[in-house]
């Protein structure tokens, strides 16, 4: 739901999805208000901006997620239109839009997206992982397979050592769980049979299902 909150004197507006109450609830904060949206609410709330001071009045625009841009799921078609949008609506202003700040992942192209959004390469900025809240260690293990099924293929084996590695604790600090990412929600159900195969053919068909997961049942009569 939407609403306002007051914790350090600053007006915040999580918008609802419902165009009538989230305008009615902008217009009611005073200017140095923090919206909190998804890009589709967004998306259908800035559609009318000329029409609609409130949207003008905006002047940032933090955009989380940017790595999405370009795919086919996961909302980054709606964060391109976003972005355009609000970099047209700047031009017609005449330069008087919003400032876009956009934050995300691992980016092959960071440069490329920065000068989409209108972003100088001065200010794209990489962060290294020593600055992170919580401490990464990286490590990269490079493939020279351009096929992409076959890369794929490629990768399971060292994602099922660095896994098993962590389920088994033999880093000294205990089992560890593992997120791994993968590139799609068919790819996620390929990588998941590909671990479980590794997994059997290693002798440890249980490897990944957590010590409090129950064998399966004898299928052999009693």
């Amino acid at each position: 739901g939407g609403g306002r909150r007051r914790g350090l004197g600053v007006g915040v507006v999580r918008l609802t999805g419902e165009a009538a109450a989230d305008l009615e609830m902008l217009q009611q904060q005073q200017q140095g208000a923090l919206v909190v949206a998804t890009a589709t609410q967004w998306d259908a709330l800035s559609r009318r901006w000329k029409q609609r001071k409130v949207i003008r009045r905006v002047r940032l625009v933090i955009l989380d997620d940017i790595h999405l841009l370009g795919g086919s799921g996961g909302g980054g078609d709606v964060l391109e239109v976003v972005v355009s949008r609000h970099r047209f609506a700047a031009e017609q202003m005449g330069g008087g839009g919003a400032r876009l700040v956009g934050l995300g992942a691992s980016l092959a192209n960071a440069k490329d997206v920065g000068e989409w959004m209108g972003c100088p390469s001065s200010n794209v900025f990489n962060f290294p992982p020593d600055v992170r809240a919580v401490p990464l260690q990286l490590r990269l293990h490079a493939l020279d397979v351009n096929h992409f099924g076959s890369r794929m293929l490629a990768m399971s084996k060292p994602a099922f050592n660095a896994a098993a590695a962590a389920a088994a604790g033999t880093e000294g600090e205990g089992p560890k769980p593992t997120l791994l990412f993968v590139p799609s929600r068919k790819q996620s159900q390929l990588t998941a049979v590909d671990l479980a195969s590794l997994a059997a053919a290693s002798g440890r068909p249980r490897l990944f299902c957590g010590p409090s997961s129950s064998p399966p049942p004898d299928p052999s009569p009693g």
